[in-house]
């Protein structure tokens, strides 16, 4: 039957099903029944809104009442040490059949030449004493495990995500690259050329040059701070493969290595797997560095790097702030809050809310090992980059000369708190979160006490460490940006001499 012969056979019995038909005999109107329904509901309708209205407008004028705040509890780590000195961290996450592993080293990119920690991590997993790099991703692809290695400015190490039926394989691989790298000389070549490539591509980011300005700016020529961690164009194309070998085999050693695992797997199961898969690396290594000293406090100036042509300014107020276990870390967090830790801070909403100088403007303090850089600032319009930069230095002054209210530190503990669950959400920032601790040697009872910790931060604490650490006499600024532009009006504000990089 044909497509219209179909339909017309059908439309008659569609139309008796449907329940808002027309009365037999009515054409083009609506019948009795019908319009008496449509009035009705008319009816109920707009009594249904005026209801809704007046409900709505009594929600408004009495907010409900908050919930409890739901007390934080971390997850439990379990601790062990095999017999060749192996550190073991256990976190058993039983809801997903996924494991996320970090096993890190506490020598980073602070104890080599520059540029060396990376390009050695890059070239690890490129090829072992039994399998080629492309063995290595292609059982790392059947297994749907992903494994990275990293360097940071204070540690070594090596992320690993797998589905709890691979576990061996993935500790199998993750040993092999730690424990047997082979560093071939055309891998070496191929990721040296790739890390230059990134260096002269950073020479058009605005920000990284900013980031590496800075740490020029706050730390002298030999300071383990100093150098970009990516190396600079000089040093990583001498880097060759002796090297490379010579700085991994140095840095790696059971005494000095934590294996972290979150996830689907029992403390049991894990020593057996583990047992296996590292318990037979005996190494030695060099002494774990020593904390890097605080640079001799230096007059505040303004290193200005030369951008023709932006139409932003990259700009840092930058001072050496403390080290990451430094006794102030609660005080220092909060106070950092209060002046630019998020988008209620002082800092976002004196340039961003009020003026309209940037997009997003906020502070930080790096925590590393030894002192660490503090940092506030962002991307300002190019034009209003000296009226930004006088704002900022007011917040930091501000928060040292003046105590905060009640309700900012009340608002900043809280917002502190409240955040610390979003950092055992997954498998992989589980296993980071707890890294962090055994790199700096933070306690593991860390997140059972530091809600309690911030909690404890007073309006004077506050102010104490702002006053301790916030030196304006000593800031060191880098601005990034349009020099013709904007020289004058950075000698204008009478901060400190303006000088050219």
């Amino acid at each position: 039957m044909k497509a219209h012969h179909l339909i017309g056979a059908l439309l008659p019995a569609l139309l008796m099903a449907c329940p808002h038909r027309p009365s037999p005999g009515v054409t083009g109107g609506t019948s009795a029944t019908s319009a008496t329904s449509a009035s009705n509901a008319t009816n109920a309708a707009s009594i249904s809104t005026s209801t809704s209205a007046l409900d709505a407008q009594a929600f408004r004028a009495k907010p409900p009442a908050a919930l409890a705040d739901v007390p934080f509890r971390p997850p439990v780590v379990r601790r062990e040490v095999l017999a060749n000195g192996l550190e073991i961290l256990l976190i058993e996450q039983h809801l997903l059949p996924v494991v996320g592993m970090q096993l890190v080293t506490h020598h980073g990119a602070d104890a080599g030449s520059p540029g060396l920690a990376t390009l050695t991590t890059r070239t690890s997993t490129r090829g072992t004493s039994t399998s080629t790099a492309e063995q290595i991703d292609v059982a790392l692809d059947d297994a749907g495990t992903t494994l990275n290695a990293w360097a940071s400015i204070d540690a070594l190490g090596v992320t690993v995500k797998t589905l709890r039926p691979e576990l061996d394989g993935a500790l199998s691989q993750l040993a092999d690259v730690t424990l047997h790298p082979t560093f071939p000389v055309a891998e070496v070549t191929r990721q040296r050329d790739q890390v230059l490539d990134a260096i002269r591509q950073r020479v058009n980011d605005l920000d990284a040059v900013k980031w590496d300005a800075t740490l020029v700016a706050l730390f002298p020529e030999g300071h383990p701070y100093r150098a970009p961690k990516l190396g600079t164009a000089a040093s990583v194309a001498k880097l060759d493969r002796k090297q490379l070998v010579g700085f991994h085999a140095a840095r790696w050693c059971p005494a000095d290595t934590t294996l972290i695992v979150a996830g689907d797997v029992t403390a049991s199961e894990l020593h057996e797997k583990v047992e296996k898969a590292f318990g037979n690396w005996k190494s030695s290594c060099i002494p774990a560095p020593v904390p890097a000293v605080a640079p001799a406090p230096r007059p505040s100036r303004i290193v200005l790097v030369d951008r023709p042509g932006t139409s932003q300014s990259q700009v840092a107020v930058s001072l050496v702030g403390p080290a990451r276990t430094s006794p102030d870390f609660a005080a220092v967090m909060v106070m950092n809050q209060i002046l630019g830790g998020n988008l209620s801070s002082r800092i976002f909403l004196n340039l961003r809310e009020k003026h309209g100088y940037t997009y997003g403007a906020y502070s930080w303090f790096e925590l590393w090992r030894g002192p660490s850089p503090f940092l506030a600032g962002g991307a300002m319009v190019g034009d209003k980059t000296a009226l930004a930069l006088r704002e900022l230095l007011t917040e930091i002054r501000r928060i040292a000369d003046e105590p905060v209210t009640a309700a900012e530190l009340d608002a900043a503990k809280s917002s502190l708190i409240r955040a610390l669950p979003a950092r055992f959400e997954t498998v992989e920032s589980i296993s980071w979160t707890f890294a962090q601790l055994a790199i700096y040697g933070v306690p593991l009872d860390e997140y059972e006490t530091r809600a309690d910790r911030f909690g404890a931060v007073s309006l004077a604490d506050v102010q104490r460490v702002a006053k301790t650490y916030l030196k304006l006499e000593e800031a060191q600024i880098v601005v990034v940006g349009d020099a013709k532009k904007v020289k004058g009006e950075l000698e204008a504000l009478g901060v400190g001499p303006v000088v050219a990089e």
